[in-house]
């Protein structure tokens, strides 16, 4: 019997997460654009370490195109999650599939340089700091983890549960 409690039963907690989601999506755009880690709010400090040695390593080795994108949207399917409060941190956290939309200039070395529409897929760990009442991203892992046993299912992103988000 599953008696893990639904943290997204509520619109509030959807929201949050929505908002949460949707603004790492804007300033993940903002950060590339300026090599700027220290513009996000939505994630914790060593996701922006992370983040800043990448943009160190891009300033100092990377083509001199700079990123070129923008954030067009997101989706969250809150019906895939895993919820658990995290003992070595005594924080809880949920892992939810989300998308993100971007059209962005591939830089590679066959790159046309017209925007492309891409979607890339994340496992996002989030975590909540009662200090400051607010969730924060912990990490991203690329695709649909397999974490609740559901996450490699092609019916993920296909539910009631979808939340899809366009950006103007």
């Amino acid at each position: 019997m599953e008696i893990t409690p639904n943290p997204f039963h509520t619109e509030n907690t959807r929201k949050q997460i929505v908002d949460l989601v949707n603004t790492y999506a804007k300033e993940y755009v903002k950060a590339h654009k300026s090599l700027n880690a220290d513009l996000y709010t939505t994630v914790t400090d060593n996701i922006k370490k992370e983040e800043a040695e990448g943009f160190s390593y891009e300033k100092k080795y990377g083509n001199d195109e700079p990123y070129k994108g923008k954030a067009l949207g997101t989706r969250i399917d809150f019906a895939y999650y895993k919820f658990q409060k995290n003992e070595q941190t005594d924080r809880f956290e949920a892992m939810i599939p989300i998308e993100l939309h971007r059209q962005e200039v591939d830089t590679g070395f066959f790159s046309d340089g017209e925007m492309q529409d891409n979607y890339h897929e994340y496992s996002v760990t989030l975590a909540y700091y009662e200090d400051k009442k607010k969730w924060l991203i912990t990490s991203l892992e690329p695709g649909y983890s397999d974490v609740t046993g559901t996450f490699g299912n092609k019916d993920v992103m296909e539910g009631k549960d979808v939340v899809k988000s366009t950006f103007k």
